[in-house]
């Protein structure tokens, strides 16, 4: 008799916690955080290319005031820099870590883009988002034998927020128009002629 009473006080206990946990739980929380989103969202989320030209009208062009220069960066020794300077060029802006696969392939890429369009007032910039910062960022530029300027992603941009979207997946690179708003942008891998092509256009 003595355990039945145990059992059904266990079972009344459990009931109970249960219910208390359902009310105080919101049911649009996740369980354990804050899921990532999937690539299709990031691309709707920030107006990449996904080869579709519906995707790019409804989502490839912002408008309004500068965005650049609030993006929080500084340089490679560590001094705070602010990107207002690039104003009125069209600018490539890549979000990059030295341990991503697709990153090093495409930073070649920009870096031929770059020295190709740089009289023309094309830009490139690289933001790394190392977690190490110059101690990896700087023997990898000089191994790529990079020419753009590259910063270190500071404060806010250090999590992922930015004026054009909030960035969980590297790399992704947006082409920027004089006037600061989101032109077009590419997550992944790279393909230089079609964004060459793209450039020859805008320049």
């Amino acid at each position: 008799m003595r355990f039945l009473v145990t059992l059904v006080t266990i079972l009344t206990l459990i009931v109970a916690i249960s219910a208390v946990s359902c009310k105080t739980t919101d049911k649009n929380t996740p369980a354990y955080g804050t899921p990532k989103p999937t690539s299709q969202q990031l691309v709707a989320q920030l107006g990449l290319d996904t080869d579709s030209e519906e995707a790019y009208k409804k989502y490839g062009q912002t408008s309004g005031p500068y965005k650049l220069d609030e993006l929080e960066v500084r340089k490679l020794n560590g001094r705070p820099v602010s990107l207002k300077g690039y104003q009125g060029h069209w600018i490539l802006l890549d979000f990059f870590t030295t341990y991503a696969i697709p990153s090093q392939g495409n930073m070649p890429i920009l870096n031929d883009l770059y020295n190709k369009y740089k009289d023309k007032g094309l830009i490139v910039v690289g933001v790394s988002m190392d977690l190490q910062g110059r101690l990896m960022v700087e023997p990898f530029i000089e191994e790529l034998k990079i020419d753009y300027p590259v910063y270190l992603a500071d404060g806010e941009t250090k999590t992922g927020k930015t004026p054009y979207g909030f960035i969980r997946e590297i790399p992704v690179i947006l082409l920027i128009n004089p006037k600061g708003g989101m032109e077009k942008g590419y997550m992944g891998l790279i393909k230089q002629e079609e964004l060459e092509s793209v450039i020859k256009k805008k320049l």
